[in-house]
């Protein structure tokens, strides 16, 4: 396998997993649904604020590194291993947090770009998967043209939470409104739903990715 498909096969399932983002999705449909779709732009804008300059730090393409490639290898699985014991950590946390569901509460939200750039910026769950795919990208040192695109890749596939519902709204409205249908205020909430799962199975998986991608090494050095 050629160095660009490995390194492709390494980060895609982690943006993938990263845009496992249902509060993301719900928050800009609902901008969508309400007609304000600047507000949806806006929304998307800042998710895309916090997570670019993270990519480009964590890819290191703000500076030459110096370091061998063992170095390299060593750092970025250091990395994941770190990451992915934070994702089981939070994981474990969200299940905990299923098991006693607060209720839920009605009151609108503004759409504004401050309002994505805190949405993103408290996303536990996706910010390890996207910063593991990033530094993936610089510790395999690509061309800068080629580091450029994929992180410009990696972040649209991860904020796909906050621009498909502006997609969406084009080609099936009505799935939009089925997506996004939620059960009466006074009504007690459920503890497992797919809103709940698909955030707790990110975090695990990814989790677990990380962690024996970081294991890995060690067996090779074995």
């Amino acid at each position: 396998m050629s160095p660009l498909l490995a390194l492709l096969a390494t980060v895609v399932p982690l943006s993938l997993l990263a845009a496992a983002s249902p509060v993301i999705f719900l928050n800009s449909a609902t901008f969508v649904l309400r007609g304000q779709r600047s507000s949806a732009w806006g929304y998307l804008t800042g998710n895309a604020l916090v997570l670019l300059p993270i990519g480009i730090a964590a890819a290191g393409l703000l500076g030459a590194a110096t370091a061998t490639q063992l170095d390299r290898d060593i750092a970025s699985r250091t990395v994941d291993a770190v990451l992915g014991l934070v994702l089981l950590g939070y994981g474990a946390w969200l299940v905990r947090r299923a098991e006693h569901p607060a209720p839920t509460g009605g009151g609108s939200r503004r759409g504004s770009v401050p309002f994505g750039l805190l949405a993103m910026a408290t996303n536990f769950t996706t910010l390890p998967l996207y910063i593991s795919a990033a530094q993936h990208v610089g510790n395999a040192r690509p061309p800068l043209w080629a580091a450029t695109l994929l992180i410009a890749g990696i972040t649209v596939v991860t904020v796909t939470p906050a621009w498909l519902p502006l997609a969406l709204t084009q080609v099936a409205p009505t799935l939009l409104n089925r997506f996004t249908r939620t059960p009466p205020e006074s009504q007690t909430p459920r503890r497992w739903t797919v809103g709940t799962l698909i955030p707790i199975a990110a975090c695990l998986l990814g989790g677990a990715i990380l962690l024996i991608h970081a294991a890995g090494f060690v067996g090779h050095q074995l």
